[in-house]
């Protein structure tokens, strides 16, 4: 990481102010934080010639959030109207709907592709059987709107942030609350687990990024990362990088050295998602730009730029082929890179 002094003493104590701090707390707190800038190298990616390949819609309200099947078979979508529905992500038809009466915050599928998760203004966090459509539990009230939610990797716990200012780890099976980590001082926006369910990454509108062992509620790192507030986290499939989105840059995590890798510029405005291909060697990002982008994970060079809505969720398919996104036009639109 790198700290711009005028001052060699001023640096000195910087850097050994940072060390202190560390080893009381593990914590990251220079702030703030720089790292080299978008590469300028050009990159080879089929992304380069992505296109629009299907757009699929219900109606004129804007959908908040999107999320894809395992199998990559179907999307689920959450809108502002209280509806969640389930689209073919092949042919674009819808094949069900369920009535959430409660605007849909946020929305995820369990590993195997049989639950459907739903989180929502009410502050209930709901789970339904996808097959049938049928409502399976909800888990105990907030008073506040359900931020986010995150099914581990195994699908036996539901991790659920609130403007509580805390994750809630909820086994699926019995509805009971499992582990709360504390720490945040502000809405917790965004949680995302790694690829073995061991660590869990949230954001907040406090600015930082914290990282917590899954099993004892411990933190383990946090990262001061904006003045503004942090909007979407995206895991490397290796759980060694974490990407996040706040203001108009993403920034690029190595989690074994708990340094900043890059910054990935080019964004106008606030980055709303992010999500990192099943390879690892694509990101793509939305913002309220009006623009979707595709970058080259390893060099950080920007592959490609489309031009959407502003956008609030992006995906990538399982197989890495195609993203799909939604915003506020209350569509789903369908994006696949070139063979």
């Amino acid at each position: 990481m790198t700290v711009t002094q005028t001052s060699s003493v001023g640096l000195m104590a910087i850097a050994a102010l940072t060390v202190i701090l560390a080893s009381c707390d593990g914590s990251s707190s220079d702030f703030p934080p720089t790292a080299r800038p978008t590469a300028s190298v050009t990159v080879s990616s089929p992304w380069q010639s992505a296109q629009l390949v299907r757009t699929m819609t219900k109606a004129d309200e804007p959908i908040r959030q999107i999320a894809m099947s395992p199998d990559g078979q179907t999307i689920a979508s959450g809108s502002v109207e209280g509806n969640a529905d389930l689209w073919d992500f092949k042919t674009g038809k819808q094949l069900r709907d369920f009535s959430v009466r409660s605007r849909v915050e946020s929305i995820a599928f369990s590993p195997d592709g049989q639950t459907l998760a739903t989180g929502g203004d009410d502050g209930k966090a709901r789970l339904w059987q996808v097959s049938t459509g049928q409502f399976m539990r909800s888990f105990p009230r907030y008073p506040f709107p359900v931020q986010t939610i995150a099914f581990s990797p195994d699908g036996t716990t539901l991790a659920t942030s609130s403007w509580k200012k805390t994750v809630e780890l909820w086994d699926v099976a019995t509805g009971k609350l499992r582990r709360t980590f504390t720490g945040h001082s502000d809405t917790v926006n965004a949680i995302v687990f790694d690829h073995n369910g061991k660590t869990l990454a949230s954001g907040g509108y406090d600015g930082t990024i914290r990282l917590w062992k899954t099993a004892t509620g411990e933190s383990i790192h946090t990262f001061v990362a904006s003045k503004r507030p942090i909007y979407t986290l995206a895991f490397s499939p290796d759980g060694q990088t974490l990407v996040s989105g706040s203001d108009d840059t993403i920034r690029v995590w190595d989690l074994t050295t708990a340094q900043l890798k890059t910054t990935l510029l080019g964004h106008t405005d606030v980055i709303t998602a992010v999500a990192i291909a099943p390879d690892g060697r694509t990101i793509v990002s939305g913002s309220r730009d009006k623009t979707i982008k595709l970058w080259d994970a390893g060099t950080g060079a920007l592959i490609k730029t489309l031009s959407v809505d502003p956008t609030l969720a992006v995906v990538f398919s399982p197989d890495g082929r195609a993203i799909a996104s939604t915003g506020n036009d209350g569509k789903i639109k369908v994006w696949q890179a070139s063979k």
